[in-house]
């Protein structure tokens, strides 16, 4: 144990996620308590397999939700695409599986050990003051690799031209806008066929619910950090804790936000306990209602813009509209022009919409110097206006 405490010191230092190398066993440096309630009304999956039940900590990311999906829409169209592509604006999105740990069925507890703590890129902040919060989630095994796979929505990825994945750097002018392609492009790709984790209780759901996380901060704390607030409730303490609050309203929220403010928390429904002394209590709830906790964000959740193909997109059982580019009021003004949104499939638990415009840069559809610019040669199949007015 001695030979394996200054390893276990260099690697939080360093800001490790892993511990490897150790002889011996460490000892770790919190244990998370569990209890789930109500694990009787999981049962086999499709193929009479007994669910293979464990327990995982995900640490949360910042998300900076896109202006289509915060506005009302200008259509009853572009209702249908927000209503099928735009997932829940409150909700908890991972940014990444920090443990994993067999639930004990005898008695419905388990506990997650940590090793380190947190590494420097999952905190949000700077070295002074940061923190990150943690959901712990229950969920079924399918694919037997003792973990948690997280999922992204099936957005088709090319990450060669402006049409391309989330971090593709728009190089291509606009006579080769778009991929090369035998057809009509397809936004999405299909699902295929497998075995995926299920998720049957999580703490951490949605700000609009009450919740249970886990916390970890260093240095100060931002009462105005915006990365899921607990507005009235007192500051998490110094390093882990397991911190309670009650929700607030989606109305509320954008209130709030309206008013550049943060929402409000009901003080009598803030919690705080020690790891040493808290159990998180995760209750079993239909897995329908959890298919987003597993979904990461392309892109932060900022919006990515997309040159349209020349062959055309796929747009048969899709929602999609034109809709004039949105404003917040944060920021200047957006180019005048026409996007064509088109939201990912019905009962796509990883909901998504896909932008795509005559004129701009992957970041920023107004770019003074545009990566692409069609709007006086438009695609023959474009469905939305050629003029920049809406």
């Amino acid at each position: 144990m001695k030979r394996a405490a200054p390893l276990i010191a260099l690697a939080t230092l360093a800001g490790c996620d892993t511990l490897l190398g150790t002889e011996g066993q460490p000892q770790p440096l919190v244990v998370i308590r569990l209890r789930v309630e109500g694990r009787q009304r999981i049962g086999p999956d499709v193929t009479d397999t007994p669910p293979r039940l464990r327990v995982a900590l995900l640490w949360g990311a910042q998300i900076v939700p896109t202006p289509l999906c915060i506005l009302p829409p200008e259509s009853e169209q572009a209702a249908k695409v927000l209503a099928t592509g735009c997932p829940d604006l409150f909700r908890f999105v991972p940014e990444r599986v920090a443990a994993n740990a067999a639930l004990d069925t005898s008695t419905d507890e388990a506990r997650i050990e940590l090793f380190t703590v947190p590494s420097a890129d999952v905190m949000i902040g700077d070295i002074t003051s940061r923190v990150v919060y943690g959901s712990l989630v229950l969920y079924d095994d399918r694919d037997g690799d003792g973990a948690l796979a997280l999922d992204r929505s099936p957005r088709r990825v090319d990450d060669t031209s402006p049409s391309g994945g989330d971090d593709a750097s728009a190089t291509a002018t606009p006579s080769d806008a778009g991929p090369a392609v035998d057809g009509p492009e397809i936004p999405f790709e299909p699902r295929l066929p497998g075995q995926r984790d299920v998720v049957y209780a999580a703490s951490f759901v949605s700000m609009t619910e009450p919740d249970q996380r886990l916390a970890f901060r260093e240095g100060k704390f931002n009462d105005a950090a915006a990365y899921y607030p607990r507005n009235g409730c007192a500051a998490p303490p110094p390093g882990f804790s397991l911190l309670g609050a009650g929700g607030f309203s989606a109305a509320d929220a954008l209130v709030a936000a309206a008013q550049g403010k943060l929402p409000q928390q009901a003080a009598e429904s803030c919690t705080e306990a020690s790891l040493a002394e808290g159990v998180v209590v995760l209750r079993v709830r239909p897995p329908e209602q959890l298919q987003g906790i597993r979904c990461r964000a392309r892109s932060g959740g900022q919006t990515r813009y997309r040159a349209p193909p020349a062959a055309g997109l796929v747009l048969d059982g899709l929602q999609w509209a034109c809709v004039a580019m949105p404003w917040i009021g944060i920021g200047p003004k957006p180019l005048p022009q026409v996007q064509l949104v088109v939201a990912t499939p019905p009962g796509e638990p990883c909901r998504d919409v896909i932008h795509y415009t005559l004129r701009g840069c992957r970041r920023d559809a107004s770019c003074d110097v545009p990566d692409w610019d069609l709007t006086k040669n438009a695609p023959s199949w474009w469905p939305c206006p050629a003029s920049q007015q809406p």
